[in-house]
């Protein structure tokens, strides 16, 4: 049996807190299909002390694969050098992850300046935190197989928890048809290792959120309300970054007022970036946690929240 106790769920809460906000939070724990549903800004340690051994296995496999809580290879060298303090800026702040080019997944890389001492964010230790915590209950977490093992005094015992929900790149669900599709491919090319295909599926995806954002706020039987979403011959849509203007210029009129609209334009920025490295570079191919660090089921919950308010 399992034994999951609050120390455990509290550095899950820490952890779900710092990655998600409220709205982003329940959408993710929905796309788990647990048999408890999470009621937004209920108490969420309560939440997790009533799942079953299974849904509480899966709530934890699922923030364990979050790559923002991880040490990256470039942590790890800057670790083994005791390289204790940053002199950039940057290197703290948690959306900054550079990369070490020669030792990069795909192969490719870019060359990267890299600061004399470099001081990872806290944050990145928190999965191997959450690791240690677990095995004090004797629960093993293998990240290779992205599963658990069960220790006792006279076995050991595979937790068999299907991750195939978890592992989804994209965990957002549309009735809408061709939606639905581009979310199939998506997450299809992302689990198969297409990572150019994957991107360029995102931006597609994305772009078509956005218009259609702008054009149920905006809607297109008013004539003037044409220019914000289509170029000057009115047949084709506007490019892309022109999109992501529209609806900073639109501010007023479309943000919910907790400032949706400041980080949507933030997160479409860096997916139209790696789209366009990716489309228009031969020898440039994104890597596994740059496509993670993108956050899509999150962002979409975002573009979501606005189309209903």
């Amino acid at each position: 049996m399992v034994s999951i106790n609050i120390t455990i769920w509290k550095q899950v809460e820490k952890m779900y807190r710092h990655h998600l906000t409220e709205d982003e939070l329940k959408t993710n724990l929905d796309g788990l299909n647990l048999s408890e549903k999470y009621v937004e800004k209920s108490d969420l340690i309560k939440y997790f002390l009533m799942l079953n051994e299974h849904d509480a296995l899966v709530v934890i496999q699922d923030v364990l694969q979050i790559p923002e809580f991880w040490l990256t290879d470039y942590d790890k060298i800057g670790l083994e050098n005791n390289e204790i303090q940053s002199d950039n800026v940057k290197s703290l702040d948690p959306s900054y992850s550079p990369g070490l080019g020669n030792i990069s997944p795909s192969g490719y890389g870019k060359s990267m300046w890299r600061p004399v001492k470099y001081n990872p964010p806290e944050h990145r230790k928190w999965a191997s935190e959450l690791i240690r915590l677990l095995m004090f209950r004797g629960i093993i977490y293998n990240k290779t197989t992205n599963n658990f093992i069960l220790k006792s005094k006279d076995h050991e015992l595979m937790i068999d928890v299907s991750s195939s929900q978890s592992d989804l790149l994209i965990k957002s669900k549309f009735e809408d048809y061709f939606y639905s599709q581009i979310i199939d491919e998506t997450n299809g090319t992302f689990l198969l290792g297409y990572y150019i295909a994957t991107v360029i599926l995102i931006r597609k995806l994305f772009e078509n959120l956005i218009i259609d954002l702008l054009k149920m706020k905006f809607p297109p039987d008013v004539e003037k309300n044409k220019e914000l979403y289509f170029m000057e011959n009115g047949k084709r849509h506007k490019d892309f970054k022109d999109l992501i203007k529209v609806l900073a210029f639109k501010k007023t009129e479309i943000d919910d007022g907790h400032g949706t609209i400041e980080t949507l334009s933030k997160r479409l920025t860096a997916i139209k970036e790696l789209g366009n490295k990716n489309a228009h570079r031969l020898t440039y191919i994104a890597t596994r946690d740059e496509i993670n660090n993108l956050r899509l089921t999150e962002t979409i919950a975002l573009i979501l929240r606005l189309m209903n308010k």
